[in-house]
């Protein structure tokens, strides 16, 4: 019987016990810049924190190298699959431990959306992201059909 790849073992385990890693998901803040277009230049808190952790399953891939400023960089990517929470998007962060990453994609699993899993880039800015306020009613954020809404 052939061997099964820990990605393909993470994608098919429907075992809720086996999300063992806390992550904390965080979404743009859109602002009004100079000129009043919405600007999203930080970060707010909205799933995980310590008051109530978020669960997920991570698995770190291997590194790739890139190109950029003409020195070769090594990007770290991870797969993080969480219970389903439709808002979650590709404009959103995650972080694990004291790593943030970006999403690349945000796939939905299972028939009933029940898992969520998560493709992320580790941020390649030379400053972490800048986190804001806790999220406010009548906060916008942009959802996965790119459209802003109200936070009630």
């Amino acid at each position: 019987m052939p061997r099964s790849s820990a990605a393909t073992r993470l994608v098919n385990n429907q075992d809720p016990g086996k999300l063992d890693r806390l992550v904390e998901l965080y979404g743009p803040l859109y602002a009004k810049d100079a000129v009043g277009s919405p600007s999203a230049r930080q970060w707010v808190l909205i799933h995980g924190g310590d008051a109530a952790p978020l669960w997920a399953a991570v698995l770190e891939m291997p590194g790739q190298t890139v190109m950029r400023d003409n020195q070769e960089r090594i990007v770290n990517t991870i797969r993080v699959k969480i219970r389903f929470i439709a808002e979650v998007n590709a404009l959103w962060l995650v972080k694990y431990g004291e790593r943030w990453f970006e999403i690349e994609a945000a796939n939905e699993m299972g028939m009933r959306q029940e898992w969520k899993m998560l493709i992320c880039r580790e941020w390649q800015e030379a400053e972490p992201p800048v986190i804001g306020r806790a999220t406010e009613d009548g906060d916008t954020r942009t959802t996965e059909a790119g459209d802003g809404r109200v936070l009630e």
